[in-house]
């Protein structure tokens, strides 16, 4: 008698890091790892002074417990007819003044902090108010006259300007993180009709933004934070096929979760993905760190085209 087997088809998003191999290995490969501290034992190579994984080892033992009673596939093996995706990476210089406002807020903050003992709590402001003046560069003045100026000297909105004549009519949508962003952005884009949708909105407020980006073909400009426009909106797909970080997430799955927000079956036109990089700036790294993620969980789920692969086309 053949025993009988049972097919359970489950949706999901890519890895973010290889520590998610234990969440999905403990369901599909119960034996596989006694508990988390075993899967670390044999898997975690090196760590860094803030107890944050730097490296793993025998990936080839965990590659093969992660596909243990399972098979992964994705979207585009299955549907062959979805439109292609690019990726495109700009590296763009602030302007001179803006650059040097930038050197000193990273020279005052260490020198704040040279005496003290720098934790993961510090470096993580730390990264929150450096990213935030690279675009909300006027909320760092008090009067109103040095923020209009301010404003004035942000490349970033000329880079926008420029991707707005390209497409020639088209809707875009700008993704960033923090509200002095989000709110610069769209200050800026008032041109274009701009809407956003971040945290601090009711839920009605983001419907009828939503609403008026997809219906309203004056509405030439989403401003969303990944967080909030992430996942369950589904009807940006019809009327947009741009997107452009202004800033980078930190992990992989971020990202791809924003891009599928127009990378989505219905989708006909090829979607398009913008990532902006302020030149001399924790940006550079922050993409770097997003790219060596995204190669690291890649290195187990093979068949899928790294992000580097898909940035610089190799």
């Amino acid at each position: 008698m053949v025993a009988e087997r049972k097919l359970m088809v489950l949706t999901g998003t890519p890895l973010t890091t290889l520590m998610d191999v234990y969440a999905y290995a403990s369901f599909t490969n119960p034996d596989a790892y006694i508990s988390k501290s075993i899967f670390e034992a044999l898997h975690v190579k090196d760590r860094d002074m803030f107890n944050n994984i730097t490296a793993y080892k025998n990936e080839d033992l965990l590659n093969e417990n992660f596909l243990y009673n399972s098979a992964r596939v994705f979207r585009r093996d299955v549907d062959r007819d979805l439109p292609n995706i690019v990726y495109e990476p700009i590296v763009y210089e602030l302007e001179k003044s803006h650059k040097k406002a930038y050197d000193d807020l990273v020279n005052n903050h260490l020198f704040e902090y040279k005496d003290q003992k720098i934790g993961a709590d510090t470096i993580q402001k730390l990264h929150i108010i450096l990213q935030q003046i690279i675009v909300g560069y006027e909320y760092f003045f008090e009067d109103e006259k040095s923020r209009r100026e301010a404003h004035k000297k942000v490349k970033a909105f000329e880079l926008i300007e420029q991707i707005m004549s390209e497409l020639d009519g088209r809707k875009l949508i700008i993704f960033a993180y923090y509200q002095n962003t989000i709110q610069a952005l769209k200050e800026f884009c008032k041109p274009w009709n701009a809407v956003e949708i971040y945290g601090k909105l009711t839920a009605k407020s983001k419907m009828k933004n939503l609403d008026s980006f997809v219906n309203n073909k004056d509405c030439q400009i989403l401003i969303g934070q990944p967080q909030s426009m992430g996942s369950g909106l589904d009807s940006l797909k019809t009327v947009c096929s741009d997107a452009l970080f202004i800033e980078l997430p930190m992990i992989p799955n971020d990202l791809i979760q924003a891009v599928g927000r127009i990378d989505r079956n219905g989708q006909t036109e090829t979607c398009r993905v913008r990532l902006a990089c302020a030149k001399g700036t924790l940006q550079m790294r922050r993409q770097e760190l997003l790219l060596a993620k995204d190669a690291s969980a890649n290195r187990i789920q093979y068949s899928y085209k790294d992000l580097r692969d898909w940035l610089f086309g190799e």
